[in-house]
């Protein structure tokens, strides 16, 4: 007997959508650890960037963007400080 005669049978339908991607588990892809950086100094803290940017130590890129983030900002506190004197004088 074919499965049509079976009692309670039903085509299926050969039209259906296909299930959306968190349905089977998917997840968007997490931004490179440069993206993530690039996205926290948009929001205001350096120093949380730089964190970001030495988090991961395969990536060289980005220990390097960091490192000289880091000099550029000290050389700019230095620059501040320096235009400062002590009223002591």
């Amino acid at each position: 007997m074919p499965p049509s005669q079976w009692l309670g049978f039903f085509d299926p339908l050969t039209d259906a959508p296909p299930p959306h991607p968190s349905e089977w588990g998917a997840v968007p892809p997490v931004p490179s650890v440069i993206e993530q950086a690039m996205e926290e100094r948009r929001h205001g803290s350096r120093k949380t960037a730089f964190s970001i940017l030495e988090s991961d130590p395969n990536d060289d890129l980005a220990a390097s963007l960091a490192s000289f983030g880091q000099m550029i900002e000290a050389d700019e506190e230095g620059v501040e400080n320096h235009g400062k004197s002590d009223s002591s004088d």
